[in-house]
């Protein structure tokens, strides 16, 4: 069993293009996953998707609660320490949003992912020298995916 980390930005591709109505199987493929604790975020992807959305889709499904979007415990905040302490990291956290007080799951979702020997799943990619999720997911030695490779994984067809 595998657990994947979602990013905003690929829970953001499951809230605008796939919609419920539409996609029903998929919706309740994601639900198996949450209740069985092998889909997860972190509690600063929910804010980032709040600051996106007037009203946040995504935690108004019935399964999505503090399941889903979890707090980061004490060795994950020793982890985003660590990851803050390699000065090239500490980029991860733009001036942006620093300066307009905007959410940033990022280094969260990287130590949750590499707590639980899990996978990242985020649309970033990775950028030579950059600090993006994948840069720092291959530093650490952590698995990072995007949205289709999660779905291939899953065997998902719709």
């Amino acid at each position: 069993m595998s657990i994947y980390v979602f990013d905003s930005s690929s829970l953001n591709i499951l809230i605008k293009h796939y919609y419920e109505g539409r996609f029903p199987s998929l919706w309740t493929s994601v639900d198996r996953l949450v209740n069985k604790g092998e889909m997860i975020s972190v509690r600063e992807a929910q804010r980032e998707l709040d600051f996106f959305f007037n009203r946040n889709p995504f935690i108004d499904r019935a399964t999505i609660t503090t399941k889903f979007f979890q707090l980061a415990n004490q060795e994950e905040l020793m982890l985003v320490r660590d990851i803050f302490s390699n000065k090239r990291f500490q980029d991860l956290v733009s001036r942006k949003n620093i300066l307009r007080g905007t959410p940033v799951a990022d280094p969260f979702l990287i130590a949750k992912a590499e707590f639980c020997s899990g996978i990242v799943v985020t649309q970033e990619e990775s950028k030579p020298n950059g600090v993006k999720i994948p840069n720092v997911c291959k530093e650490r030695k952590v698995i990072c995916i995007n949205l289709e490779r999660f779905m291939e994984r899953q065997n998902w067809i719709f």
